[in-house]
């Protein structure tokens, strides 16, 4: 099975960003893939968010479309105070139907024996430093400094980080447990990082201080080690990865 992955196009933020899709498309058109998955940040605006699905509309017959939901996908940015993230999460899922997508965080997909599971992810603080000591509260409302954090602005869930956080753990594991029956592997993809490994810490601050919203360690810790599951994972993800 050949897969194709990309995320964090942001087609929002510049023209350049825009301008790249279609490079990104031909690419992915001219890999023959089976598998295309975007791994969320596209744009909070979701006229911009269809546009740029649209764009990898013509794939080819075969190929199957996945989507997961980035932080700035479920952003509030147009003031109106009656829409929460959850709100804007069932619409990614209508936004994807009509583009062609399939929404992971939605339900989960077994293509050619192959399942295929998923959800934004979220964070709970898990990955912040242990060198430095930072009042919670610095967390919580995701400044240090000067610097801000625009999730705190814009990210609006009914429940607290560390709610939504176990939210998408449980929702992963019951994707899972729906689907493992019917395959013996399982591609798991998220937009947080599910690995604390995979965070690079400079021992330095703003940077290490914001390293806390790059995840939580709970997937790995209450997932894999459930020996129920007889089937091999893979996980993939995004969110600056370094």
């Amino acid at each position: 099975m050949r897969i194709g992955l990309i995320s964090d196009i942001h087609t929002d933020i510049s023209p350049a960003n825009r301008e790249i899709v279609s490079h990104l498309a031909d690419s992915a058109r001219n890999a023959d893939l089976d598998v295309f998955i975007i791994c969320g940040d596209i744009s909070p605006d979701s006229i911009t968010f269809s546009k740029t699905l649209l764009a990898f509309y013509d794939l080819g017959e075969r190929c199957k479309k996945l989507f997961i939901a980035g932080n700035h996908d479920v952003w509030i940015t147009n003031g109106n105070r009656n829409i929460t993230s959850h709100n804007k999460y069932s619409l990614i899922t209508k936004l994807c139907e009509e583009c062609k997508f399939h929404h992971l965080g939605d339900k989960p997909i077994v293509i050619d024996n192959i399942g295929f599971c998923g959800n934004i992810g979220w964070y709970d603080y898990s990955y912040k430093s242990n060198k430095f000591k930072i009042p919670e509260e610095n967390y919580i409302s995701k400044t240090y400094g000067t610097s801000v954090w625009n999730d705190v602005n814009y990210a609006r869930w009914d429940a607290d980080d560390y709610q939504m956080a176990k939210y998408f753990e449980e929702n992963l594991k019951e994707q899972i447990n729906s689907i493992k029956s019917l395959s013996t592997k399982v591609i798991v993809a998220t937009h947080h990082v599910p690995f604390r490994e995979c965070v690079r810490y400079r021992e330095e601050l703003p940077w290490d201080f914001f390293l806390c919203i790059y995840g939580q360690f709970r997937f790995r810790k209450n997932i894999f080690r459930r020996t129920t599951y007889r089937v091999r994972f893979f996980w993939t993800f995004s969110y600056r990865i370094l």
